[in-house]
C-alpha cells in the first residue's frame, strides 16, 4: 500500500514539474519575438531559407547555429507557418537566460594563471 502511495505521489510531482517547465518555456500567445529551434534532423540551410521566405524578421542568432530569434510582429499566421515547418517555438527570454548562464560559467577560463 505504501509503495502505491509513493508511486502516485511521484507521478503527481513529475506531472507538476512537466507542467511548470512547459508553461515557462512556451512563448505566450501573440508574442512578437520567438526563439525557433531547428531540430537536428531538419536540413539547416533549407529550413533557414524557408524562414527567410516567410516575411518575418530575423532578430539574432540564439545559442548554436540551430536556434534563431525571429520577430513575427505578433502575426498568428507566421507563427502557425513556423509550427507547420516542424520547428520548436520557445520563449526567447528562456534562450537569453541560458546564454547568460553559459557566458557567466565561462568567465575566467581564458585568463592566464598567476603565480
Amino acid at each position: 500500500m505504501n509503495d502505491t502511495i509513493m508511486r502516485m505521489a511521484l507521478s503527481i510531482a513529475a506531472l507538476g514539474l512537466a507542467m511548470l517547465v512547459t508553461l515557462t518555456v512556451l512563448p505566450r500567445q501573440g508574442a512578437g519575438q520567438l526563439a525557433v529551434v531547428i531540430p537536428p534532423w531538419k536540413p539547416l540551410e533549407e529550413t533557414m531559407a524557408a524562414l527567410i521566405d516567410m516575411d518575418l524578421r530575423l532578430v539574432r542568432p540564439g545559442l548554436g547555429d540551430r536556434i534563431v530569434i525571429v520577430d513575427t510582429r505578433g502575426d498568428s499566421d507566421l507563427r502557425a507557418g513556423i509550427s507547420d515547418l516542424g520547428l520548436i517555438l520557445i520563449d526567447p527570454k528562456v534562450i537569453g537566460a541560458c546564454a547568460a548562464l553559459v557566458n557567466s560559467s565561462q568567465v575566467g577560463l581564458d585568463r592566464p594563471k598567476t603565480k
